[in-house]
């Protein structure tokens, strides 16, 4: 290990090897003996909200002394140039108690304790693990597996980890002092390394804390100089001025037509989705068909459509196979049962993702078999594959098919539904 020339401690177990040292922030630790430090944010406020159960006044003082010491050491570290990876595995809080005048404590954060704000960030619930080009975090990306419970809309410093698709990034750059805190996603993984792959990963580190230094030492221009024009600067200044309207232009559409293609995506669940996430697709299509859509409480059919003149209890499946007569008498039991309750003899409709693991294009098999609909047909149920469902909804969007039209092909249909796409979208 010759050539690793950094010290690293972690602040929560973020890896397991004996070459990174733990530490804990409230301690007597003197963090410039490091120069990058691993820190979890759920392990700060662990530590937070220990401390902050001891608010009796005799130890308020003691607290905000602590503190104040830890802070010092920290904001050394970073006039040294250190390197912190700040790995973000749960959202920050605003406050973790109920501020108290005179005890600073109590008005900190896991931010603030890092020397962020918490007020310069705003993030938006999103879920998930794939990202564009990492380019200098690839490499740690492949010892932790990042993924994300939600991204951030605005960041202090600059925003790293974009998305594969959509807006926001699920990171940041910050500049303290001369040093760097890389807000990480959350690990899918706490990497354990033997011998061999301990080196890897500090010739890793070793090479972001490099980079980072020498982003740190980069000689700035003054604001004088940028003002200073030389030669045929002007010319290009214009330029500049002009491709930058241009990308501001450029990128507002981008975020436009990504809105568009994240339609698309949604309603695509159609095709492969199952369980509740093929339930709320089913319900969305419906509801934008113009139908009043009910969802009935606890474990009964998924959707009941009621209009003034059609009533109907929907079953929705999404299977890795065809569809069985259990389907259909299980829809049968929930319209008799609806009848029962309501007085009112509903229309059972079975909306069958069927063989949903396989492209369309390859499900070769029946999906309604025999058996299922002959029992079906003799309970005037209609069934339907969410392929026919899709290619109603996309002609419904472009206006060559009504609600009342959709209301009819449901309600005279008995047995399958197939219907033939209207719009040639090729």
């Amino acid at each position: 290990m010759s050539d690793i020339k950094i010290k690293i401690g972690q602040i929560g177990d973020v890896v397991d090897t004996f070459q990174v040292e733990k530490i804990d922030y409230f301690s007597n630790q003197n963090f410039s003996d490091f120069e990058v430090l691993l820190v979890k944010v759920s392990k700060l406020s662990r530590e937070l909200g220990d401390l902050l159960k001891l608010v009796h006044r005799p130890r308020q003082l003691e607290l905000d002394a602590l503190l104040e010491w830890t802070k010092a050491e920290l904001s050394m570290f970073f006039n040294h140039g250190g390197l912190v990876l700040l790995f973000v595995d749960e959202i920050p809080s605003i406050n973790l108690v109920e501020p108290m005048e005179g005890f600073q404590m109590s008005n900190e954060n896991e931010f603030s304790l890092m020397m962020l704000d918490a007020n310069d960030f705003d993030l938006q619930h999103k879920v998930g693990k794939e990202f564009a080009p990492l380019h200098e975090f690839e490499a740690l990306h492949s010892h932790f597996w990042f993924k994300y419970q939600f991204l951030w809309n605005k960041v202090a410093g600059t925003p790293i980890f974009k998305p594969k698709r959509g807006n926001g990034y699920a990171g940041f750059k910050f500049k303290v002092g001369k040093g760097w805190i890389y807000g990480l996603p959350e690990a899918m993984y706490q990497p354990s390394f033997d011998h061999i792959t301990t080196r890897d990963f500090l010739s890793d580190i070793q090479q972001l804390y490099d980079k980072a230094s020498k982003d740190s030492s980069a000689l700035k221009v003054p604001a004088w100089a940028e003002k200073y024009l030389i030669g045929n600067e002007q010319q290009y200044v214009v330029i500049k001025k002009e491709l930058e309207k241009e990308k501001a232009e450029l990128e507002s559409k981008i975020i436009e037509n990504e809105k568009q293609l994240e339609k698309f995506s949604e309603i695509k669940r159609l095709l492969f989705a199952g369980d509740n996430a093929l339930e709320q697709v089913v319900e969305d299509v419906f509801r934008n068909f113009g139908f009043k859509v009910v969802v009935p409480d606890g474990n009964n059919d998924d959707l009941n459509i009621l209009e003034d003149d059609f009533t109907a209890v929907v079953e929705i499946k999404g299977l890795t196979k065809s569809a069985s007569t259990a389907n259909g008498m299980q829809l049968e039991k929930w319209v008799s049962n609806y009848g029962i309750d309501n007085n009112i003899v509903a229309k059972g409709i079975l909306i069958v993702n069927a063989y949903k693991d396989l492209a369309p294009k390859d499900r070769k098999e029946k999906a309604f078999p025999a058996d299922l609909l002959s029992f079906s047909t003799k309970r005037d149920h209609c069934l339907m594959l969410t392929l026919d469902l899709l290619n109603i909804y996309l002609d419904f969007w472009v206006g060559l098919i009504t609600k009342d039209e959709i209301k009819n092909l449901l309600s005279s249909t008995v047995g399958v539904l197939y219907y033939e796409p209207r719009f040639n979208f090729g």
